[in-house]
């Protein structure tokens, strides 16, 4: 079976959502806090369960394409340690550097199919985050509050509102869908979020 990296997942590209260190700007018109769970909005929302399913659609095709060489090259492997013993010196030498390349191939196919994924988690995760981050920012204007803050950075004690559920209610009005792309990862991350529409993509 192929071990395939781990994937970021559009939630971890989106760790920092509404954090302290990355609150959306005060209002200058109120004091409150709302509260977001961005978990619940990335496992809630259509979006983001429309982009880890596409996500793992990907993932799981690279299975279905290479895990049958994967099992081909390991009984080839298991074989020749099996009669290498046997085999004159050079023969051996020979086979094992074939089976060497073969499998090294192998790895970079998988590598670079890998990257696809990856560079199209980094799209996706810039596109969820900038549709979320609107709809968090034209909430805390409409009710006046100073900040929104992640639930999970907050004591049990804090007050606030959580809007959880009308982000998510919003999100699923404005943007259902993403198609990801398999695209290299860019050189610079922070440059792509310049790239991303705003727009619905129903």
């Amino acid at each position: 079976m192929i071990k395939l990296r781990k994937s970021a997942t559009v939630a971890a590209l989106a760790i920092a959502l509404l954090c302290p260190r990355t609150a959306l700007p005060a209002s200058s018109q109120g004091s409150g806090i709302l509260v977001v769970d961005r978990h619940a909005i990335m496992n809630g929302s259509k979006l983001g369960t429309n982009i880890r399913a596409q996500i793992m659609a990907d993932e799981n095709k690279i299975q279905t394409d290479l895990g049958p060489e994967g099992t081909a090259l390991q009984k080839e492997m298991d074989t020749f340690q099996s009669q290498s013993a046997s085999l004159p010196a050079d023969m051996r030498a020979s086979k094992k550097l074939a089976l060497q390349q073969g499998q090294a191939a192998y790895q970079q196919k998988i590598r670079e199919r890998e990257d696809l994924i990856h560079g199209g988690e980094i799209v996706a995760g810039h596109a969820y985050l900038a549709a979320v981050v609107s709809v968090v920012h034209a909430i805390l204007l409409e009710r006046g509050a100073s900040v929104v803050l992640d639930k999970s950075v907050l004591a049990d004690s804090v007050n606030g509102l959580d809007i959880t559920s009308e982000v998510i209610r919003r999100l699923d009005r404005q943007m259902t869908n993403f198609k990801v792309p398999l695209v290299k990862p860019p050189a610079d991350q922070q440059l792509l979020a310049t790239t991303v529409s705003h727009g619905s993509h129903r």
